[in-house]
């Protein structure tokens, strides 16, 4: 639905009209705000929009190594619950379910880190009810110099009572082991019909970057693609990604790199929150030297308002090499918050809600939300049930949510 208010210069009334232009029989002199906030831009339009509360979903990971005997195709174990909204870890099982009432589109997430032996293929595959291939990845290991890292990530239908677990294949001449370390299977819900405009940010870089030796480098970035709250500021400190004031929460931090051709060494894509590396996307050994190497991985991540995160690549060719190109090969680097809905507590809705075009001031439960003339960015918390109230209106508009997968 879209709807107008009352034209013209000022009056403190509201109207409210549907797509078809009928007004509504009594003039509008509160509002009722479901959990989200508002935020003025500093030209005089007031957006009050909801934000995820919560995510419904898992992450599982290992706190010990497996072995893999050579040709086997084994089950991944997992001992350690990262978080789980809704009870959906089997440990007898080593499998994640989703759970009654909660069938529809789910982001999946695995990731096998082997370690560095060389010789034969590495393989990982995601199934669904312990028989149908969803999602898989393969490397060959032709080197000792990296951990090899299979992972894969999709966004896959689902019903109410599905479970997913990870195996996985190698065929060297002995057993092989699985690693704890970056070894995980997340799933998480995506919003089915409620969610309004991304919240986050997006930015690439298609010129070239010097990568030192050994070293964790932030990858630096050029170009915007969106950013819908002030995450980033590519004039200024253009490698990193800042949540912002009320926006803490469950996102997916997705980036890849191209190195340039070489032979020595392995490749390394991390991602770093205040600083410090907390996941690893990818690690690769070098190719023959002929052919540049493209890395490239996502996770989610639990991230305070405030935390800064940046996308970090490392390489151990012995000397510098470059990162970046142009198209699929440029350096790029998304991060989002999950928009997602569940049932009881955990249930997180996105939607685009309101925006007011004021003269004067807004009031949320009587608290003053200041003059939307001041020329600078504000933000006043609302909780659900609060009464929004306007002074000196002049405009209205309420848009519907829209659908994103």
């Amino acid at each position: 639905l879209a709807t107008q208010g009352s034209g013209g210069g000022g009056g403190s009334a509201l109207t409210v009209t549907d797509a078809s232009g009928n007004v509504s029989d009594s003039a509008v002199t509160s509002i009722t705000v479901p959990d989200g906030t508002l935020v003025d831009d500093g030209t005089g339009l007031v957006t009050l929009r909801e934000v995820p509360t919560g995510v419904v979903g898992a992450s599982i990971s290992k706190s010990a190594t497996q072995s893999v005997a050579s040709g086997a195709t084994d089950k991944v174990t997992f001992d350690t619950v990262d978080f789980d909204t809704d009870s959906m870890f089997d440990d007898a099982n080593d499998r994640l379910t989703v759970p009654a009432g909660m069938g529809g589109k789910w982001l999946i997430t695995a990731k096998v880190r082997w370690a560095n032996t060389s010789g034969g293929q590495r393989l990982m595959t995601v199934y669904k009810n312990g028989s149908t291939s969803l999602l898989a990845d393969s490397h060959v290991a032709d080197s000792t110099s990296s951990f090899y890292r299979n992972q894969t990530v999709g966004i896959l239908d689902l019903a109410a009572g599905d479970y997913i677990e990870v195996f996985a294949y190698q065929n060297d001449t002995g057993a092989e082991n699985i690693q704890s370390s970056e070894t995980a299977l997340q799933m998480v819900k995506l919003g089915s019909g409620t969610v309004g405009e991304s919240i986050g940010a997006k930015a690439y870089e298609e010129s070239t970057q010097s990568i030192g030796d050994s070293t964790n480098t932030d990858v630096t970035f050029d170009t915007l693609v969106f950013d819908s709250d002030g995450f980033t500021d590519l004039g200024g400190s253009s490698d990193e990604f800042t949540v912002p004031v009320g926006l803490s929460g469950k996102y997916i931090a997705s980036g890849s790199v191209e190195f340039a051709a070489n032979g020595t060494g392995y490749r390394r894509l991390m991602v770093a929150v205040n600083g410090t590396a907390v996941d690893n996307l990818c690690d690769d050994g070098a190719p023959d030297g002929s052919a540049v190497t493209r890395v490239s991985g996502s996770t989610i991540l639990d991230l305070d308002a405030g935390d800064v995160v940046t996308l970090q690549a490392r390489q151990t060719s012995g000397g510098n090499l470059n990162i970046g190109n142009t198209g699929a090969g440029r350096s790029q680097f998304a991060l989002v918050l999950l928009a997602t809905q569940g049932s009881g507590g955990s249930a997180g809705i996105v939607g685009s809600g309101i925006a007011l075009k004021t003269d004067g001031n807004v009031t949320c439960n009587s608290t003053s939300f200041t003059a939307v003339d001041t020329g600078t960015d504000q933000t006043v918390p609302a909780a659900a049930g609060d009464v929004l109230a306007v002074s000196f209106l002049s405009l209205i508009h309420i848009s519907e949510p829209t659908r994103r997968a």
